[in-house]
Protein backbone atom coordinates (compact mmCIF):
# COMPACT_ATOMS: atom_id res chain seq x y z
CA UNK A 1 0.00 0.00 0.00
CA UNK A 2 1.51 3.31 -1.09
CA UNK A 3 1.49 6.22 1.27
CA UNK A 4 -0.71 9.14 0.25
CA UNK A 5 2.32 11.29 -0.46
CA UNK A 6 3.87 8.67 -2.72
CA UNK A 7 4.55 9.85 -6.29
CA UNK A 8 1.59 7.79 -7.49
CA UNK A 9 -0.72 10.06 -5.53
CA UNK A 10 -1.90 12.64 -8.01
CA UNK A 11 -3.56 14.88 -5.49
CA UNK A 12 -0.48 15.49 -3.42
CA UNK A 13 0.53 18.59 -5.35
CA UNK A 14 -3.04 19.92 -5.52
CA UNK A 15 -4.27 19.63 -1.92
CA UNK A 16 -1.95 20.30 1.03
CA UNK A 17 -0.97 17.11 2.84
CA UNK A 18 -1.93 18.56 6.23
CA UNK A 19 -5.43 19.29 4.99
CA UNK A 20 -5.90 15.78 3.60
CA UNK A 21 -4.66 14.25 6.83
CA UNK A 22 -7.15 16.39 8.74
CA UNK A 23 -10.03 14.95 6.68
CA UNK A 24 -8.79 11.39 7.18
CA UNK A 25 -8.44 11.97 10.92
CA UNK A 26 -12.03 13.19 11.01
CA UNK A 27 -13.15 10.02 9.23
CA UNK A 28 -11.25 7.83 11.72
CA UNK A 29 -12.82 9.53 14.70
CA UNK A 30 -16.23 9.27 13.06
CA UNK A 31 -15.64 5.56 12.35
CA UNK A 32 -14.63 4.89 15.97
CA UNK A 33 -17.71 6.72 17.25
CA UNK A 34 -19.96 4.84 14.82
CA UNK A 35 -18.64 1.50 16.04
CA UNK A 36 -19.35 2.47 19.66
CA UNK A 37 -22.87 3.63 18.83
CA UNK A 38 -23.65 0.49 16.83
CA UNK A 39 -22.35 -1.92 19.44
CA UNK A 40 -24.28 -0.17 22.22
CA UNK A 41 -27.52 -0.21 20.27
CA UNK A 42 -30.20 -2.74 21.11
CA UNK A 43 -29.91 -4.35 17.70
CA UNK A 44 -26.43 -5.61 18.53
CA UNK A 45 -26.88 -6.33 22.23
CA UNK A 46 -25.33 -9.74 21.68
CA UNK A 47 -22.00 -8.27 20.69
CA UNK A 48 -19.13 -8.40 23.16
CA UNK A 49 -19.14 -4.75 24.19
CA UNK A 50 -15.93 -5.10 26.13
CA UNK A 51 -14.01 -6.46 23.12
CA UNK A 52 -15.42 -3.74 20.86
CA UNK A 53 -14.49 -0.97 23.25
CA UNK A 54 -10.97 -2.39 23.62
CA UNK A 55 -10.72 -2.49 19.80
CA UNK A 56 -11.90 1.11 19.50
CA UNK A 57 -9.55 2.32 22.25
CA UNK A 58 -6.58 0.56 20.69
CA UNK A 59 -7.45 1.93 17.25
CA UNK A 60 -7.77 5.51 18.50
CA UNK A 61 -4.49 5.18 20.41
CA UNK A 62 -2.61 3.88 17.35
CA UNK A 63 -4.11 6.57 15.12
CA UNK A 64 -3.12 9.27 17.61
CA UNK A 65 0.38 7.86 17.88
CA UNK A 66 0.65 7.74 14.09
CA UNK A 67 -0.47 11.38 13.76
CA UNK A 68 2.06 12.57 16.34
CA UNK A 69 4.87 10.51 14.78
CA UNK A 70 4.08 11.83 11.31
CA UNK A 71 4.23 15.43 12.52
CA UNK A 72 7.55 14.80 14.24
CA UNK A 73 9.17 13.01 11.31
CA UNK A 74 7.85 15.34 8.58
CA UNK A 75 8.78 14.12 5.09
CA UNK A 76 10.55 11.10 6.56
CA UNK A 77 7.22 9.84 7.95
CA UNK A 78 5.31 9.79 4.66
CA UNK A 79 5.22 6.00 4.47
CA UNK A 80 3.61 5.95 7.91
CA UNK A 81 0.48 7.35 6.25
CA UNK A 82 0.17 4.21 4.14
CA UNK A 83 0.41 2.14 7.31
CA UNK A 84 -2.47 4.12 8.82
CA UNK A 85 -4.62 3.30 5.79
CA UNK A 86 -3.90 -0.40 6.31
CA UNK A 87 -4.78 0.03 9.98
CA UNK A 88 -8.13 1.57 8.97
CA UNK A 89 -8.95 -1.53 6.95
CA UNK A 90 -8.05 -3.87 9.83
CA UNK A 91 -10.17 -1.84 12.25
CA UNK A 92 -13.23 -1.85 10.02
CA UNK A 93 -12.91 -5.58 9.31
CA UNK A 94 -12.46 -6.39 13.02
CA UNK A 95 -15.38 -4.20 14.10
CA UNK A 96 -17.61 -5.81 11.44
CA UNK A 97 -16.61 -9.29 12.68
CA UNK A 98 -17.46 -8.43 16.29
CA UNK A 99 -20.85 -6.93 15.36
CA UNK A 100 -22.25 -9.49 12.96
CA UNK A 101 -19.59 -10.46 10.45
CA UNK A 102 -20.65 -10.23 6.83
CA UNK A 103 -24.11 -9.12 7.98
CA UNK A 104 -22.82 -6.23 10.10
CA UNK A 105 -23.85 -2.72 9.06
CA UNK A 106 -20.32 -1.60 9.92
CA UNK A 107 -19.08 -3.20 6.73
CA UNK A 108 -20.42 -0.11 4.94
CA UNK A 109 -17.65 1.89 6.62
CA UNK A 110 -15.32 0.24 4.11
CA UNK A 111 -17.22 1.89 1.26
CA UNK A 112 -17.02 5.31 2.91
CA UNK A 113 -13.32 4.74 3.59
CA UNK A 114 -12.60 3.77 -0.01
CA UNK A 115 -14.48 6.77 -1.40
CA UNK A 116 -12.62 9.20 0.87
CA UNK A 117 -9.20 7.75 0.06
CA UNK A 118 -9.92 7.76 -3.69
CA UNK A 119 -10.80 11.46 -3.48
CA UNK A 120 -8.16 12.59 -1.00
CA UNK A 121 -5.21 10.44 -2.10
CA UNK A 122 -5.44 9.13 -5.66
CA UNK A 123 -7.34 6.72 -7.87
CA UNK A 124 -4.53 4.15 -7.68
CA UNK A 125 -4.31 4.34 -3.91
CA UNK A 126 -8.08 3.85 -3.72
CA UNK A 127 -7.90 0.73 -5.92
CA UNK A 128 -5.05 -0.73 -3.87
CA UNK A 129 -7.05 -0.12 -0.70
CA UNK A 130 -10.11 -1.75 -2.28
CA UNK A 131 -8.00 -4.85 -2.86
CA UNK A 132 -6.91 -4.73 0.81
CA UNK A 133 -10.53 -4.53 2.02
CA UNK A 134 -11.49 -7.39 -0.29
CA UNK A 135 -8.72 -9.59 1.07
CA UNK A 136 -9.70 -8.81 4.68
CA UNK A 137 -13.36 -9.53 3.97
CA UNK A 138 -12.80 -12.87 2.27
CA UNK A 139 -10.13 -13.98 4.75
CA UNK A 140 -12.40 -13.11 7.68
CA UNK A 141 -15.31 -14.94 6.07
CA UNK A 142 -13.21 -18.03 5.40
CA UNK A 143 -11.82 -18.06 8.96
CA UNK A 144 -15.34 -17.78 10.40
CA UNK A 145 -16.53 -20.52 8.06
CA UNK A 146 -13.69 -22.82 9.13
CA UNK A 147 -14.28 -22.06 12.81
CA UNK A 148 -10.99 -20.31 13.47
CA UNK A 149 -12.74 -17.09 14.55
CA UNK A 150 -15.39 -16.81 17.23
CA UNK A 151 -17.69 -13.85 17.51
CA UNK A 152 -21.27 -12.76 17.56
CA UNK A 153 -21.64 -13.57 13.89
CA UNK A 154 -22.70 -17.04 13.01
CA UNK A 155 -23.01 -18.54 9.58
CA UNK A 156 -24.29 -21.86 10.83
CA UNK A 157 -27.45 -22.92 9.11
CA UNK A 158 -27.05 -20.38 6.32
CA UNK A 159 -26.90 -21.63 2.76
CA UNK A 160 -23.12 -21.32 1.85
CA UNK A 161 -23.88 -20.60 -1.80
CA UNK A 162 -26.32 -17.85 -0.86
CA UNK A 163 -23.88 -16.37 1.66
CA UNK A 164 -21.03 -16.47 -0.83
CA UNK A 165 -23.22 -14.83 -3.45
CA UNK A 166 -24.22 -12.14 -0.95
CA UNK A 167 -20.60 -11.54 -0.06
CA UNK A 168 -19.53 -11.39 -3.72
CA UNK A 169 -22.35 -8.93 -4.47
CA UNK A 170 -21.26 -6.69 -1.62
CA UNK A 171 -17.62 -6.76 -2.75
CA UNK A 172 -18.70 -6.08 -6.32
CA UNK A 173 -20.73 -3.10 -5.13
CA UNK A 174 -17.90 -1.46 -3.22
CA UNK A 175 -15.51 -2.14 -6.11
CA UNK A 176 -17.92 -0.42 -8.47
CA UNK A 177 -18.25 2.53 -6.11
CA UNK A 178 -14.48 2.67 -5.74
CA UNK A 179 -13.93 2.58 -9.51
CA UNK A 180 -16.50 5.31 -10.16
CA UNK A 181 -15.11 7.52 -7.39
CA UNK A 182 -11.53 6.90 -8.49
CA UNK A 183 -12.40 7.70 -12.12
CA UNK A 184 -14.06 11.01 -11.29
CA UNK A 185 -11.26 11.83 -8.84
CA UNK A 186 -8.64 11.12 -11.53
CA UNK A 187 -10.44 13.30 -14.08
CA UNK A 188 -10.78 16.11 -11.56
CA UNK A 189 -7.13 15.85 -10.50
CA UNK A 190 -5.96 15.85 -14.10
CA UNK A 191 -8.02 18.96 -14.87
CA UNK A 192 -6.76 20.72 -11.74
CA UNK A 193 -3.20 19.76 -12.59
CA UNK A 194 -3.60 21.12 -16.11
CA UNK A 195 -5.04 24.37 -14.84
CA UNK A 196 -2.21 24.80 -12.38
CA UNK A 197 0.32 23.98 -15.10
CA UNK A 198 -1.31 26.54 -17.40
CA UNK A 199 -1.28 29.21 -14.69
CA UNK A 200 2.37 28.49 -13.93
CA UNK A 201 3.23 28.70 -17.64
CA UNK A 202 1.36 32.00 -17.90
CA UNK A 203 3.10 33.35 -14.80
CA UNK A 204 6.46 32.21 -16.12
CA UNK A 205 5.85 34.01 -19.41
CA UNK A 206 4.77 37.16 -17.57
CA UNK A 207 7.98 37.09 -15.52
CA UNK A 208 10.08 36.58 -18.65
CA UNK A 209 8.32 39.45 -20.43
CA UNK A 210 9.08 41.78 -17.53
CA UNK A 211 12.80 41.26 -18.10
CA UNK A 212 12.54 41.61 -21.90
CA UNK A 213 13.85 45.02 -22.97
CA UNK A 214 13.24 45.07 -26.71
CA UNK A 215 10.73 43.65 -29.23
CA UNK A 216 13.10 40.86 -30.27
CA UNK A 217 13.38 39.58 -26.70
CA UNK A 218 9.60 39.79 -26.28
CA UNK A 219 9.02 37.75 -29.42
CA UNK A 220 11.62 35.16 -28.44
CA UNK A 221 9.98 34.68 -25.06
CA UNK A 222 6.54 34.16 -26.62
CA UNK A 223 7.53 31.51 -29.17
CA UNK A 224 9.75 29.72 -26.66
CA UNK A 225 6.98 29.62 -24.04
CA UNK A 226 4.42 28.44 -26.61
CA UNK A 227 6.66 25.64 -27.83
CA UNK A 228 7.67 24.52 -24.34
CA UNK A 229 4.22 24.65 -22.74
CA UNK A 230 2.51 22.54 -25.40
CA UNK A 231 5.40 20.51 -26.83
CA UNK A 232 4.98 22.27 -30.17
CA UNK A 233 7.63 21.31 -32.73
CA UNK A 234 7.51 24.74 -34.42
CA UNK A 235 6.25 28.21 -33.63
CA UNK A 236 6.74 31.64 -35.14
CA UNK A 237 5.63 35.21 -34.55
CA UNK A 238 4.75 37.54 -37.40
CA UNK A 239 4.46 41.22 -36.38
CA UNK A 240 2.72 44.07 -38.13
CA UNK A 241 4.89 47.02 -39.04
CA UNK A 242 3.62 50.59 -38.76
CA UNK A 243 3.62 50.84 -42.57
CA UNK A 244 1.16 47.92 -42.81
CA UNK A 245 3.66 45.22 -43.84
CA UNK A 246 4.64 42.16 -41.80
CA UNK A 247 7.88 40.47 -40.85
CA UNK A 248 8.80 37.42 -38.85
CA UNK A 249 10.13 38.61 -35.50
CA UNK A 250 10.92 35.28 -33.77
CA UNK A 251 10.72 31.54 -34.34
CA UNK A 252 11.25 28.26 -32.51
CA UNK A 253 12.03 24.92 -34.10
CA UNK A 254 12.96 24.16 -37.70
CA UNK A 255 11.59 27.26 -39.42
CA UNK A 256 12.98 28.26 -42.82
CA UNK A 257 13.91 31.92 -42.39
CA UNK A 258 13.96 34.26 -45.40
CA UNK A 259 13.73 37.98 -45.98
CA UNK A 260 10.36 37.96 -47.71
CA UNK A 261 7.65 39.93 -45.94
CA UNK A 262 4.69 39.19 -48.24
CA UNK A 263 2.58 37.50 -45.57
CA UNK A 264 -0.68 39.21 -46.41
CA UNK A 265 -3.00 38.33 -49.23
CA UNK A 266 -6.72 37.70 -49.31
CA UNK A 267 -6.33 33.93 -48.94
CA UNK A 268 -3.56 33.82 -46.33
CA UNK A 269 -4.43 32.35 -42.95
CA UNK A 270 -3.04 35.48 -41.27
CA UNK A 271 -5.44 37.70 -43.23
CA UNK A 272 -8.37 35.40 -42.47
CA UNK A 273 -7.37 35.25 -38.81
CA UNK A 274 -7.38 39.03 -38.41
CA UNK A 275 -10.54 39.42 -40.50
CA UNK A 276 -12.37 36.98 -38.23
CA UNK A 277 -10.76 38.48 -35.11
CA UNK A 278 -10.50 34.94 -33.78
CA UNK A 279 -8.05 32.06 -33.66
CA UNK A 280 -8.04 29.61 -36.56
CA UNK A 281 -7.25 25.89 -36.61
CA UNK A 282 -5.58 25.01 -39.90
CA UNK A 283 -5.04 21.39 -40.92
CA UNK A 284 -2.40 22.32 -43.50
CA UNK A 285 -1.04 25.17 -45.62
CA UNK A 286 -1.78 25.61 -49.31
CA UNK A 287 1.39 26.94 -51.03
CA UNK A 288 -0.68 28.72 -53.66
CA UNK A 289 -2.86 30.48 -51.09
CA UNK A 290 -0.18 31.07 -48.46
CA UNK A 291 3.23 30.88 -50.16
CA UNK A 292 5.20 32.65 -47.46
CA UNK A 293 4.07 30.58 -44.48
CA UNK A 294 4.19 27.39 -46.53
CA UNK A 295 7.82 28.11 -47.41
CA UNK A 296 8.74 28.87 -43.81
CA UNK A 297 6.87 25.86 -42.40
CA UNK A 298 7.27 23.10 -45.00
CA UNK A 299 4.91 20.19 -44.43
CA UNK A 300 3.21 21.96 -41.54
CA UNK A 301 -0.04 20.59 -40.17
CA UNK A 302 -2.38 21.17 -37.23
CA UNK A 303 -1.59 24.88 -37.02
CA UNK A 304 -3.09 27.18 -34.42
CA UNK A 305 -3.15 30.76 -35.73
CA UNK A 306 -3.78 33.33 -33.00
CA UNK A 307 -4.28 37.06 -33.65
CA UNK A 308 -2.51 39.56 -31.41
CA UNK A 309 -4.36 42.83 -30.95
CA UNK A 310 -4.11 45.84 -28.68
CA UNK A 311 -7.09 48.18 -28.43
CA UNK A 312 -8.56 46.70 -31.58
CA UNK A 313 -5.40 47.13 -33.67
CA UNK A 314 -3.46 44.15 -34.96
CA UNK A 315 0.14 44.01 -33.75
CA UNK A 316 1.03 40.48 -34.80
CA UNK A 317 0.09 36.84 -35.31
CA UNK A 318 1.25 33.78 -33.38
CA UNK A 319 1.46 30.57 -35.43
CA UNK A 320 2.00 27.31 -33.50
CA UNK A 321 2.21 23.82 -34.94
CA UNK A 322 0.58 21.35 -32.55
CA UNK A 323 2.01 17.84 -32.34
CA UNK A 324 -1.18 15.74 -32.33
CA UNK A 325 -1.57 11.99 -32.17
CA UNK A 326 -3.43 10.40 -35.09
CA UNK A 327 -7.18 10.69 -34.64
CA UNK A 328 -6.96 13.40 -31.96
CA UNK A 329 -7.76 17.08 -32.19
CA UNK A 330 -6.61 20.31 -30.62
CA UNK A 331 -8.06 20.87 -27.15
CA UNK A 332 -9.91 24.10 -26.52
CA UNK A 333 -7.71 24.52 -23.44
CA UNK A 334 -4.61 24.77 -25.67
CA UNK A 335 -6.26 27.41 -27.87
CA UNK A 336 -7.40 29.39 -24.83
CA UNK A 337 -3.93 29.36 -23.30
CA UNK A 338 -2.23 30.42 -26.53
CA UNK A 339 -4.73 33.28 -26.77
CA UNK A 340 -3.75 34.33 -23.25
CA UNK A 341 -0.08 34.08 -24.18
CA UNK A 342 -0.69 36.21 -27.26
CA UNK A 343 -2.78 38.79 -25.41
CA UNK A 344 -0.18 39.25 -22.69
CA UNK A 345 2.66 39.42 -25.18
CA UNK A 346 0.81 41.90 -27.40
CA UNK A 347 0.79 44.41 -24.55
CA UNK A 348 4.47 43.77 -23.82
CA UNK A 349 5.30 44.09 -27.51
CA UNK A 350 3.56 47.42 -27.82
CA UNK A 351 5.35 48.62 -24.69
CA UNK A 352 8.70 47.52 -26.08
CA UNK A 353 8.01 49.30 -29.35
CA UNK A 354 7.04 52.47 -27.54
CA UNK A 355 10.17 52.29 -25.41
CA UNK A 356 12.28 51.66 -28.49
CA UNK A 357 10.70 54.66 -30.20
CA UNK A 358 11.30 56.87 -27.17
CA UNK A 359 14.90 55.75 -26.95
CA UNK A 360 15.37 56.30 -30.67
CA UNK A 361 13.88 59.77 -30.46
CA UNK A 362 16.15 60.55 -27.52
CA UNK A 363 19.18 59.41 -29.50
CA UNK A 364 18.28 61.14 -32.79
CA UNK A 365 18.57 64.69 -33.94
CA UNK A 366 15.10 66.12 -34.29
CA UNK A 367 15.79 67.93 -37.59
CA UNK A 368 17.95 65.50 -39.54
CA UNK A 369 17.03 62.12 -38.03
CA UNK A 370 20.64 61.03 -37.59
CA UNK A 371 22.39 60.56 -34.23
CA UNK A 372 22.45 63.61 -31.97
CA UNK A 373 25.38 65.03 -30.01
CA UNK A 374 24.63 62.94 -26.92
CA UNK A 375 24.63 59.70 -28.92
CA UNK A 376 27.82 60.79 -30.69
CA UNK A 377 29.59 61.39 -27.37
CA UNK A 378 28.56 57.96 -26.08
CA UNK A 379 29.61 56.18 -29.28
CA UNK A 380 32.97 57.98 -29.35
CA UNK A 381 33.71 57.13 -25.71
CA UNK A 382 32.79 53.51 -26.42
CA UNK A 383 35.26 53.36 -29.32
CA UNK A 384 38.01 54.92 -27.22
CA UNK A 385 37.54 52.32 -24.49
CA UNK A 386 37.38 49.53 -27.04
CA UNK A 387 40.62 50.41 -28.85
CA UNK A 388 42.40 50.85 -25.53
CA UNK A 389 41.53 47.22 -24.72
CA UNK A 390 42.15 45.72 -28.15
CA UNK A 391 44.91 47.93 -29.55
CA UNK A 392 42.92 48.48 -32.76
CA UNK A 393 42.48 51.79 -34.54
CA UNK A 394 39.57 54.03 -35.48
CA UNK A 395 39.11 57.45 -37.05
CA UNK A 396 36.91 60.50 -36.70
CA UNK A 397 35.70 62.81 -39.47
CA UNK A 398 34.30 66.27 -38.75
CA UNK A 399 32.48 68.02 -41.63
CA UNK A 400 31.28 71.60 -41.78
CA UNK A 401 29.10 73.09 -44.55
CA UNK A 402 30.83 75.98 -46.30
CA UNK A 403 29.29 79.46 -46.12
CA UNK A 404 26.15 78.14 -44.45
CA UNK A 405 25.33 81.49 -42.82
CA UNK A 406 25.26 83.13 -46.23
CA UNK A 407 22.98 80.31 -47.48
CA UNK A 408 20.56 80.96 -44.61
CA UNK A 409 20.60 84.71 -45.15
CA UNK A 410 20.05 84.31 -48.91
CA UNK A 411 17.51 81.47 -49.10
CA UNK A 412 15.96 81.53 -45.64
CA UNK A 413 16.12 79.24 -42.68
CA UNK A 414 13.60 76.74 -44.08
CA UNK A 415 15.86 76.17 -47.07
CA UNK A 416 18.82 75.89 -44.68
CA UNK A 417 16.98 73.23 -42.66
CA UNK A 418 16.22 71.27 -45.82
CA UNK A 419 19.91 71.42 -46.82
CA UNK A 420 20.85 70.00 -43.41
CA UNK A 421 18.35 67.16 -43.86
CA UNK A 422 19.61 66.42 -47.37
CA UNK A 423 23.25 66.41 -46.32
CA UNK A 424 22.46 64.13 -43.36
CA UNK A 425 20.72 61.70 -45.70
CA UNK A 426 23.77 61.65 -48.02
CA UNK A 427 26.13 61.00 -45.12
CA UNK A 428 23.97 58.17 -43.75
CA UNK A 429 23.51 56.59 -47.19
CA UNK A 430 27.21 56.50 -48.08
CA UNK A 431 28.57 55.45 -44.71
CA UNK A 432 29.02 51.89 -43.48
CA UNK A 433 26.49 50.20 -41.20
CA UNK A 434 29.04 50.17 -38.39
CA UNK A 435 29.78 53.89 -38.72
CA UNK A 436 28.07 56.47 -36.50
CA UNK A 437 26.81 59.51 -38.42
CA UNK A 438 25.82 62.38 -36.14
CA UNK A 439 24.91 66.03 -36.19
CA UNK A 440 27.65 67.56 -34.11
CA UNK A 441 26.10 71.03 -33.90
CA UNK A 442 24.70 73.71 -36.19
CA UNK A 443 25.90 72.93 -39.72
CA UNK A 444 28.65 70.61 -38.46
CA UNK A 445 28.50 66.80 -38.79
CA UNK A 446 30.65 63.97 -37.45
CA UNK A 447 31.30 60.42 -38.62
CA UNK A 448 32.93 57.81 -36.36
CA UNK A 449 34.73 55.14 -38.42
CA UNK A 450 35.48 52.00 -36.36
CA UNK A 451 38.36 49.75 -37.50
CA UNK A 452 39.43 52.38 -40.01
CA UNK A 453 43.03 53.69 -40.34
CA UNK A 454 43.90 57.16 -41.57
CA UNK A 455 44.15 56.19 -45.24
CA UNK A 456 40.67 54.65 -45.19
CA UNK A 457 39.26 57.61 -43.30
CA UNK A 458 40.70 60.09 -45.86
CA UNK A 459 39.19 58.07 -48.69
CA UNK A 460 35.80 57.93 -46.97
CA UNK A 461 35.81 61.67 -46.20
CA UNK A 462 36.71 62.56 -49.79
CA UNK A 463 33.94 60.35 -51.09
CA UNK A 464 31.41 61.96 -48.77
CA UNK A 465 32.38 65.44 -49.99
CA UNK A 466 32.00 64.32 -53.61
CA UNK A 467 28.56 62.84 -52.88
CA UNK A 468 27.48 66.09 -51.19
CA UNK A 469 28.63 68.08 -54.22
CA UNK A 470 26.76 65.87 -56.69
CA UNK A 471 23.63 65.13 -54.65
CA UNK A 472 20.24 66.62 -55.45
CA UNK A 473 20.20 69.04 -52.52
CA UNK A 474 17.72 71.88 -52.13
CA UNK A 475 20.53 74.44 -52.50
CA UNK A 476 23.94 73.48 -53.85
CA UNK A 477 26.49 73.38 -51.08
CA UNK A 478 30.06 72.22 -50.40
CA UNK A 479 31.68 71.00 -47.22
CA UNK A 480 35.10 70.95 -45.59
CA UNK A 481 36.36 68.03 -43.52
CA UNK A 482 39.02 67.19 -40.99
CA UNK A 483 40.21 63.65 -40.22
CA UNK A 484 41.89 62.43 -37.04
CA UNK A 485 42.92 58.84 -36.30
CA UNK A 486 43.32 57.49 -32.77
CA UNK A 487 46.84 57.10 -31.47
CA UNK A 488 47.91 55.80 -28.05
CA UNK A 489 49.43 59.15 -27.09
CA UNK A 490 46.01 60.82 -27.07
CA UNK A 491 44.49 61.20 -23.60
CA UNK A 492 40.88 60.62 -24.61
CA UNK A 493 37.91 61.48 -26.78
CA UNK A 494 38.23 65.24 -26.24
CA UNK A 495 41.75 65.30 -27.66
CA UNK A 496 40.65 63.28 -30.69
CA UNK A 497 37.81 65.74 -31.34
CA UNK A 498 40.25 68.63 -30.93
CA UNK A 499 42.62 67.04 -33.46
CA UNK A 500 39.83 66.54 -36.03
CA UNK A 501 38.63 70.09 -35.42
CA UNK A 502 42.16 71.41 -36.01
CA UNK A 503 42.27 69.55 -39.32
CA UNK A 504 38.83 70.95 -40.23
CA UNK A 505 39.98 74.51 -39.62
CA UNK A 506 43.01 73.81 -41.79
CA UNK A 507 40.66 72.78 -44.64
CA UNK A 508 38.71 76.00 -44.19
CA UNK A 509 41.88 78.11 -44.28
CA UNK A 510 43.13 76.25 -47.35
CA UNK A 511 40.09 77.25 -49.40
CA UNK A 512 37.27 74.94 -48.23
CA UNK A 513 35.68 71.97 -50.08
CA UNK A 514 38.57 69.71 -49.16
CA UNK A 515 39.76 67.12 -46.61
CA UNK A 516 42.75 67.55 -44.28
CA UNK A 517 44.30 64.92 -42.05
CA UNK A 518 45.52 66.03 -38.64
CA UNK A 519 48.58 63.82 -38.99
CA UNK A 520 49.63 65.76 -42.13
CA UNK A 521 49.66 69.14 -40.39
CA UNK A 522 53.07 70.61 -39.58
CA UNK A 523 51.60 72.53 -36.63
CA UNK A 524 49.19 70.23 -34.74
CA UNK A 525 48.25 72.69 -32.04
CA UNK A 526 44.57 73.17 -31.41
CA UNK A 527 43.35 76.64 -32.53
CA UNK A 528 42.23 78.98 -29.78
Amino acid sequence: MAAPANPDVGAQDLVPLVERMRYLLGFRLMAALTVVVVVLSQRHAGADVRQVLILVAGYVALVSLGQVTWRLLGQRGLYLLGGLLLLDGLFIASAAHLTGGVASPLRHLAIVHLAMVAMLASDRTGLKLALWHSVLLFVGYQLEKDGFLDGTSSIAGVDPDRLTLHLAGYVGAFWMITLVTATFSSVNERELRRRRYDLEALASLASALESAHDPQEVGDQLVRASADAFAAPRALLVVDRPDGSQRMLASEGEVVVNNTDAFLNETSVISRCHAARASLLVAGLDPSADPQLAAMLPGAGNLIVVPMTVEGRAVGTLVVEHDLRPGSRVEQRVVDMLERFASQTALALRGAWLMERVQEQASRDGLTGIANRRTFDQALEFEVQRVRRTGEVFSLVLLDLDHFKILNDTHGHQAGDQVLRDVAEVLARYSRDIDTVARYGGEEFAVILPACPESGALHSAQRLLLEINSADIAVSVTASAGVATWTPDLDGAEQLISAADTALYASKRAGRDRVTAWADLADRRTPP
